[in-house]
């Protein structure tokens, strides 16, 4: 449903046109009626998990490891993630992931960042995230969650703040920056 209801419809990332990833998202979009475009991905990020589970959960813990990863014209020279996934009473919905990342040298939309460390968490169908990124004397911290809708998205950040050189701009504590 979700997919479906977005007016420009979603990107589907794949090592490049013709490949398994890519040509298996094409078929989703066609069989599913979803508007969905190519995106190509850049680089390797290699998992390594181990997953346990019984017949009332599964758990997953691990690390991802990327190198020159991108996506369009977005990148990073490395990417360091460790994550933890469990699934209580085996419901998907029910699902958590927590992800642990650091990276360096990246560029997002445009803009170069030399480091970004984020913490994020995906329960209860609603993301939420701790982030600061650096690029020299400048760092922008952000922490809030994200609420998906059928025709958009919303991003509340709990606490916000901008630091240069030695001067700070923050959101007061408890209060819920627009």
């Amino acid at each position: 449903p979700w997919a479906k209801a977005r007016p420009n419809g979603i990107s589907i990332g794949s090592p490049g046109p013709g490949t398994t990833p890519h040509l298996s998202g094409v078929l989703f979009a066609e069989r599913t009626g979803v508007n969905a475009g190519h995106g190509p991905l850049k680089g390797a990020a290699p998992v390594d998990a181990k997953v346990t589970g019984n017949a009332r959960e599964l758990q997953a813990v691990g690390t991802l490891k990327g190198s020159n990863t991108g996506y369009g014209e977005n990148g990073a020279v490395n990417a360091d993630t460790t994550i933890n996934v469990s699934i209580p009473e085996l419901t998907p919905a029910q699902a958590v992931v927590q992800a642990d990342t650091h990276a360096t040298f990246l560029e997002v939309g445009g803009q170069k960042i030399t480091e970004l460390t984020a913490k994020t968490k995906y329960g209860k169908s609603q993301p939420e995230f701790d982030a600061t990124a650096k690029e020299g004397v400048r760092q922008l911290g952000a922490a809030g969650s994200v609420l998906f809708h059928p025709d958009h998205q919303e991003i509340h950040p709990g606490s916000l703040a901008l630091r240069s050189d030695q001067i700070e701009w923050r959101t007061e504590p408890g209060s819920e920056a627009a």
